[in-house]
């Protein structure tokens, strides 16, 4: 060991023999455990560093309540550490303890604590994470807006992603029960060191074929995640323009940092976003690159205003025709599920409304934004 940090060195029996009470992880020896000294107060022990006579610990209380959330994941590693009494403890490789120092946890190197976002154990590991970095962001400080983008940003371009690996429509059609699980994942954990939430895989369910096709699913899903971080992160490559690109590049943009705003990184981690022990991280070139390239490709789309009677109205897929006072068609539209109640108000209603959207000539539909009522003749001005 190469490092030493400040502090207030304790008396060696303090913490006993530093015998381990409850092994939480072990790797050629004990090196996540809990320990109890002659004063019976619990602590939690973490090795973080090594040398030819000795191991270093970083120590700090522990409870039944963090043991528990250390193994179920819902904190990280670097949460549990990150206490107002912390200490550096250095033991002989016979047992005996050399060194007992109050620190601040601070003032120890990178290296020698756990990644943010590491958990307890491998198995643990989220569904997929993302951790919002900009400056001024911490405990106390998180504007609900960045809260709202990290979820709303994932889930939606998990949805992007499930859409396409499900072949369903890009644009709309209410969540069936297989999709809606692959995009709508039960929140693992929710951190405010600068914001960041983990998602767990979907609940179990009893038919097994279900299952299978969802694990294969959810691999597609990451395949084409890792492929589209990867080209974010590869400013010399160009991307294809096809259908594919677009679903990529279409859950991108919903995960790349705004261009004005606290958040300057995100930070994804997780099965999804691959194997790598790092996160990977979108900054706002990559916003920029991802916004270049949608552009390029979504150069088929152009706006539309329509004026006609709701028919032929689809619930389950959230879809209806558009067609003019004569029975003519003017379109297929596909509408979200917030215009739902003004969807189905101007079927009912058997009234002229005004659809505002957008269509692309490779799928012929309309992706509808809004929908109003006709003005009346008579209407008050």
């Amino acid at each position: 060991m190469n490092w030493d940090v400040d502090g207030i060195d304790y008396p060696h029996e303090f913490f006993g023999s530093l015998e381990p009470a409850d092994i939480l992880y072990e790797f050629d020896g004990p090196r996540i455990f809990t320990t109890t000294n002659p004063r019976n107060d619990t602590f939690l022990a973490y090795q973080c560093a090594e040398d030819g006579d000795r191991n270093r610990y970083i120590v700090v209380p522990a409870n039944a309540e963090l043991i528990q959330e250390l193994r179920t994941g819902l904190v990280s590693m670097r949460e549990a550490l990150s206490q107002p009494w912390t200490w550096l403890v250095d033991q002989f490789h016979s047992g005996e303890v050399a060194r007992a120092r109050k620190i601040d946890l601070r003032e120890l190197p990178v290296s020698a604590l756990p990644q943010p976002g590491v958990l307890l154990l491998p198995n643990l590991r989220p569904m997929l994470s993302l951790r919002m970095v900009g400056a001024g962001l911490g405990p106390g400080n998180v504007p609900a807006s960045v809260i709202r983008r990290a979820v709303e940003g994932a889930t939606t371009a998990l949805k992007v992603l499930a859409e396409w690996v499900l072949e369903a429509t890009p644009s709309g059609g209410r969540p069936e029960d297989r999709l809606r699980r692959l995009y709508d994942l039960p929140t693992q954990r929710i951190a405010f060191a600068s914001f960041e939430i983990a998602f767990a895989p979907p609940p179990p369910m009893k038919q097994t074929s279900f299952i299978k096709g969802e694990d294969e699913a959810l691999e597609r899903i990451g395949a084409l995640l890792q492929k589209g971080l990867d080209w974010a992160s590869a400013p010399q490559e160009d991307i294809p323009s096809n259908q594919e690109s677009r679903a990529l590049l279409d859950a991108l943009v919903h995960l790349t940092p705004p261009k004005h705003g606290v958040v300057t990184e995100v930070h994804l981690g997780g099965r999804l976003a691959g194997t790598m022990a790092r996160p990977r991280i979108l900054t706002r070139a990559s916003s920029d690159r991802v916004r270049r390239a949608l552009r390029s490709i979504k150069a088929d789309v152009r706006p539309v205003k329509e004026q006609g009677l709701v028919r032929e109205f689809d619930k389950d897929k959230l879809t209806f025709t558009l067609r003019d006072e004569a029975g003519g068609d003017l379109g297929k539209c596909s509408f979200p599920e917030s215009l739902y109640d003004d969807a189905i108000a101007a079927f009912d209603g058997e009234e002229p409304v005004i659809v505002l959207g957008h269509k692309s000539t490779a799928r012929d539909i309309i992706d509808v934004l809004s929908i109003m009522r006709t003005p009346t003749p008579d209407a008050a001005i």
